[in-house]
């Protein structure tokens, strides 16, 4: 937990003064590092008085939300900043309402200053929860920032403004899991937020273990309690909290199911291999007969694989678990914590044992746009070899049969509709009783909390999933795009909590790629101090959060390979990389991908193939050297023409041209950077002429496999509000290549009449080719020639990458 509370009636910014946490970022900030090509840096000296500065470097912004704020009351914002080349007027402290800034900075400040400006906050109803903005727009440049205040002004600000702790609601929150209390050592922890009634200031807090009969009096520390259960049994119990004042008067109340549980440590001789796996001891089975034992240490997966005989059974605890009928002699187990006894009960051999973290994908079905179909072997070959839970797509029985988990997906909010109560969000789980009950699914996957709602949402979350009433227990996870900061503790202990403390926060790392491989590193700093937050606020659940990565990368539908001279499979495997090696993700609870449906054949290989490299084998080199695959694989130069025709060999029928929004709306490069993707050659077909364009294409090596992959569509459907699905003719030679696949899709999603309300979008083509080069430089030419005269069409995303066939 982060010391930082500060009374509202001095300052409603936690950490204005951006002191670090447990890693080198500011404490109970939050990071948008998504769309942006900056990031940050935090600074211990060299600021006012030479203290302590966050600075910004280029196009970027960081966050903190559920400050109360009361609309017509007065309010003082102030800081001290320094900074240059910044973009006037779009860049400054912003506040949920107000198109600019309430406090902009110039374009140029070279020495420190301090600004300030009292204003009035109008903005809706009473008591609004708002998020503080520190936004860095427009063309980027550099900000350094201290001291960050906002102090009410006003009597009715000063009564009822609440900084991101005090704005929650008043509850005692878990931070441990409540069904995994350890009998060697029974510690349980509760963090207070938000206004006790009558903003009564807390002094004690009594615990009472209801079936134990046995009470516990604490201090509260810095809102905090922390005690030993002293004393206790094995076995479920109630425990019963209730929070007083230095009177006595009872200032709150709540009671929690606990289950103390006799947990094993860790054997001797476990070797820990990544952040993802621990290899247990090797245990040797001699004949048929022979016993070994396997001490699990926490409720999860285990990773059993055997070698020794052809013709071999194995029993954990009496149940037969591997035998030598099933895929590559290897099986995964959800299991409870203690210890297990493995028997041979046919066969002889070396019984490898690994405790890994959950491996994640949703959800299991081909691309619209991919030609290769998910097929029954496909997924015994690549998804079984990785995977321990799907959500959603393919066959739950099959699944299921093969030792896996199946999760279907509930939205917890109505979509259609704008406010959301706790009892219409209850109605909608009690109602779903094909998701909750029966055999079919292992749980569900509780999704769009995020979206189109106030941040709010995740306090009602909190209360309806405590109340929700799980009959069979099904697992609960929650997709979520935050928390990462303390005004989230209610909701991430309450996710965790769910299902018997079995609950896991999918935290979406959906990484944009971006323009540099030191942005990306940048980047990936960034998304290592996102997901620290988790731990710094509860270390003890910080074993039920999964990262989970976004494979979408097939245009012209939701794609983030928004660069064509990038190899998106490199992107991919830096992010699960870091994760798996980076100290300060220690304890990391799972890793997997969702956007599978837009990802073909080629990344839903390579995808598995990271998950068994990083997890099931516990490597910890990237993959991508095992395969020479690059950031920049060089072999086309200017491939998106954003230097016009530079590098590119045209007729006179071949020019360069843009268009805005190109990219981004009728390519769908989801959320790229503005202007990504809008440059393009446009080819025009005569009566007499036809366009050609040719580049000598390098760095090949001779018997490898590679893809080529262009957009195409109509220049003057560009202009146009209209959506006429065909084949634009822009054909294509490769000399010096054998061609072994050749596709082409014509985005039909906005055809039948649909009208198109989101900016203007023109169909798109992808031409998808899979090569064997023989040599080691290819002549790639483009051309019209079939094309109708009087059609102009625009080539762009010209993509040449090494192709992962799965071997």
């Amino acid at each position: 937990m982060l010391p930082l509370f500060v009374a509202a009636k001095d300052n409603l910014i936690v950490n204005g003064k951006f002191l670090p946490g447990l890693t080198a970022y500011p404490a109970a900030w939050r990071f948008y590092n998504v769309r942006t090509t900056g990031y940050l840096e935090s600074c211990k000296k060299g600021g006012p008085e030479n203290g302590n500065f966050l600075r910004i470097n280029g196009e970027f912004r960081v966050n903190q939300k559920n400050i109360t704020l009361i609309s017509g009351e007065t309010y003082h914002l102030s800081a001290w900043i320094r900074c240059k080349q910044q973009t006037s007027g779009k860049s400054g402290i912003f506040f949920t309402g107000y198109a600019k800034p309430v406090l902009p900075f110039p374009e140029n400040q070279m020495q420190w200053r301090f600004v300030e400006r009292v204003w009035k906050f109008k903005n809706g109803a009473n008591g609004r929860k708002v998020p503080v903005n520190i936004a860095v727009n427009g063309a980027g440049g550099q900000l350094d920032i201290a001291e960050l205040k906002l102090v009410p002004i006003t009597p009715g600000a000063k009564i009822a403004s609440g900084n991101m702790y005090e704005s929650s609601r008043p509850a005692l929150i878990p931070c441990f899991p409540l069904g995994y209390v350890s009998l060697k050592n029974p510690v349980v922890e509760f963090s207070l937020e938000g206004r006790l009634p009558g903003n009564g200031r807390a002094a004690f807090c009594r615990l009472k273990l209801e079936k134990a009969k046995k009470e516990y009096r604490v201090k509260f520390t810095d809102r905090h309690i922390k005690t030993v259960l002293r004393g206790v049994k094995a076995g479920k119990d109630h425990l019963l909290l209730t929070v007083s004042d230095a009177a006595g008067k009872v200032l709150f109340t709540e009671k929690y199911p606990v289950f103390v549980r006799d947990i094993p440590s860790l054997p001797a001789g476990a070797h820990k291999l990544n952040n993802f796996t621990t290899e247990l001891p090797l245990i040797k089975l001699e004949h048929a007969g022979s016993q070994g034992q396997i001490i699990n240490p926490r409720e999860g997966w285990l990773y059993l694989h055997f070698r020794g005989s052809d013709d071999f059974s194995l029993t954990l605890d009496g149940k037969k678990v591997l035998d030598s009928k099933m895929l590559r002699h290897e099986t995964f187990l959800r299991l409870e914590p203690g210890k297990y006894t493995v028997s041979a009960t046919k066969g002889s051999g070396v019984l490898t044992a690994r405790l890994i973290t959950e491996t994640f994908l949703f959800p299991v079905q081909h691309s619209a746009i991919s030609n290769e179909i998910i097929t029954p072997d496909f997924l015994k070959e690549h998804h079984l070899s990785a995977l321990t839970t799907i959500n959603c797509g393919g066959d739950p029985v099959f699944f299921r049969s093969q030792g896996r988990q199946y999760l279907t997906n509930f939205s917890v909010v109505d979509l259609r509709k704008g406010k959301m109560t706790e009892d219409i969000m209850l109605d909608r789980l009690n109602k779903a009783t094909d998701v909750f009950t029966g055999d079919k699914f292992d749980g569900t996957t509780l999704d769009e909390l995020d979206y189109a709602f106030a941040t709010h949402t995740f306090e009602k979350f909190s209360t309806v999933i405590r109340r929700f009433t799980n009959p069979e227990k099904k697992l609960l996870y929650t997709y979520t795009c935050g928390p990462v900061n303390a005004s989230y503790r209610e909701f991430f202990s309450s996710a965790v909590n769910a299902s018997g403390s079995r609950g896991k926060i999918l935290h979406e790392c959906y990484e944009r790629m971006k323009p540099g491989e030191q942005a990306m590193q940048h980047h990936l700093e960034q998304m290592t101090a996102n997901m620290v937050h988790y731990k710094a606020e509860m270390p003890r659940l910080f074993g039920n959060v999964a990262m989970i990565f976004d494979l979408s990368s097939e245009l012209p539908q939701r794609s983030l390979a928004h660069y064509p001279d990038q190899d998106f499979k490199y992107h991919l495997d830096m992010l699960v990389h870091r994760a798996a090696t980076d100290p300060a993700l220690s304890g990391l609870g799972g890793v997997g991908f969702w956007g599978a449906h837009r990802a073909g054949g080629e990344l839903q290989r390579w995808a598995m193939r990271l998950l068994r490299h990083y997890v099931i084998e516990g490597k910890t080199t990237m993959l991508s050297a095992e395969y020479g695959y690059k950031f920049f694989p060089g072999h086309v130069k200017n491939p998106d023409f954003a230097e016009n025709l530079t590098h590119w060999r045209a007729n006179s029928q071949v020019k360069a041209d843009t268009f805005a929004g190109y990219g981004t709306k009728s390519q769908l490069r989801s959320q790229a950077f503005s202007g990504v993707g809008d440059s393009f050659a446009v080819f025009t077909r005569t009566e007499k002429n036809y366009g050609e364009l040719r580049q000598k294409l390098t760095g090949f090596t001779p018997g490898k496999t590679y893809s080529l992959v262009y957009l195409t569509c109509d220049r003057e459907i560009m202009e146009k509000n209209t959506f006429i699905p065909r084949e634009y003719k822009i054909g294509f030679r490769l000399e010096g290549a054998k061609i072994i696949r050749n596709t082409l899709f014509a985005d039909v999603r906005f055809a039948k009449g649909k009208r198109i309300t989101s900016g203007k979008r023109a169909c798109v083509n992808q031409r998808f080719v899979v090569f064997v080069a023989n040599q080691r430089e290819i002549e790639l030419t483009f051309d019209n020639k079939d094309a109708k005269p009087g059609e102009k069409t625009a080539l762009n995303y010209i993509a040449v990458r090494p192709y992962y066939t799965g071997k």
